[in-house]
């Protein structure tokens, strides 16, 4: 029978066996950043096994290996890696041994301002808010454009911002797995993603608050975003209130000299 060794329990697999941390998933696994149907395990009648997200937003690794929607073939001691949880996959009843994956540090360089971050928070922003972690200062970017989330072993890029995130030139349209030496680029800036530490530079760490998994803030942008921005009219409606309660008081005024 294959099973999952997960923080020292064995859990036996079915044909297909779901983890996440809502009441629909097969096995729950609470407080590790899990969706509610994070990813399958799925056993084949010769004794293959697979494993799959469940969705393009939940982010999976085997060994390392970000795990494609259509799934990955596992192996013997294979880790499974997904939010802040790791499994090890085993053919038989007793618990597998595998090697668990290292912690790393990791960080991203803004090559334009020749400053280094630390990635060590769970989530770092990025964007051209005063609030985001990382500041960047082009106006091509929204104020919340992009995430860094410490997960699934390693670190992975979740882009939301309306021109768009690039990894090597390729779109971003889902959450990628970050390897080192990847080249980041968002709106006219560029970030280096790199696990050792840059030499001769001095590392800095992210402003802002730390971000739970509740309370991401979105970072879309909308039309309502676009005028705080000065991309729209660019005449505020305080403004105009403002000017109008000008003119009535000269009109009174010179109705009164009458």
């Amino acid at each position: 029978m294959a099973v999952l060794e997960h923080n020292g329990s064995v859990i036996p697999l079915g044909p297909d066996t779901t983890f996440g941390s809502g009441a629909q998933a097969t096995h729950r696994v609470q407080g590790r950043d899990l969706a509610a149907r994070h990813f399958v395990v799925r056993i084949d009648p010769d004794g293959g096994a697979m494993v799959a997200p469940t969705g393009e937003a939940c982010v999976v690794t085997v060994d390392g290996m970000q795990v494609p929607r259509a799934g990955a073939m596992l192996r013997e001691g294979a880790v499974i890696a997904a939010g802040q949880a790791q499994f090890v996959f085993g053919a038989g009843e007793v618990a597998p041994h595998g090697v668990e994956l290292p912690e790393s540090q990791a960080y991203l360089i803004d090559t334009t301002a020749r400053r280094a971050y630390s990635l060590q928070r769970r989530t770092v922003q990025i964007g051209r808010d005063a609030g985001a972690g990382i500041v960047l200062k082009d106006p091509t970017v929204s104020r919340f454009h992009a995430d860094i989330r410490n997960e699934a072993g390693g670190y992975v890029l979740y882009s939301s911002g309306a021109t768009g995130t690039f990894v090597n030139e390729d779109p971003v349209t889902t959450p990628r797995l970050l390897t080192s030496g990847d080249e980041i680029r968002i709106g006219r800036m560029a970030l280096a993603f790199t696990t050792t530490a840059p030499p001769g530079m001095k590392v800095h760490l992210p402003a802002g608050a730390e971000e739970s998994a509740a309370n991401r803030r979105s970072t879309q942008l909308d039309m309502r975003a676009y005028r705080e921005e000065g991309r729209g009219s660019g005449v505020s409606i305080p403004f105009l209130v403002g000017v109008v309660v000008i003119l009535l008081g000269v009109v009174a005024y010179l109705l009164m000299l009458r």
